[in-house]
């Protein structure tokens, strides 16, 4: 109750999306609102596109994060979780 207060909620935001190989999709970036405040999508594209392993892409998103957090906020820094998966399609022959 009490961070409900300050705006925390229980409802997460979620969209449904079907992958493809047709549709280009390489990878997945799923991350709290930490990520995503300072960060625009764009930019969370070019950045994991740099990386050749999912861990690297999560450790150059949160570090990027956080320090658009303390240029924005100061001390005040949102909690910066993030999971990437790197998708790969077996090539199919009907």
């Amino acid at each position: 109750f009490i961070a409900a207060g300050v705006g925390v909620v229980a409802e997460p935001e979620t969209h449904q999306y079907t992958l493809s190989a047709a549709s280009n999709d390489r990878y997945i970036v799923l991350g709290s609102d930490g990520i995503f405040e300072f960060i625009e999508n764009d930019e969370i594209i070019e950045m994991v596109e740099k990386c050749s392993r999912p861990k690297d892409a999560c450790k150059l998103l949160i570090d990027e994060s956080r320090k658009r957090w303390q240029i924005e906020e100061g001390d005040v820094i949102d909690d910066c979780t993030v999971v990437v998966i790197f998708l790969t399609f077996p090539d199919c022959t009907v």
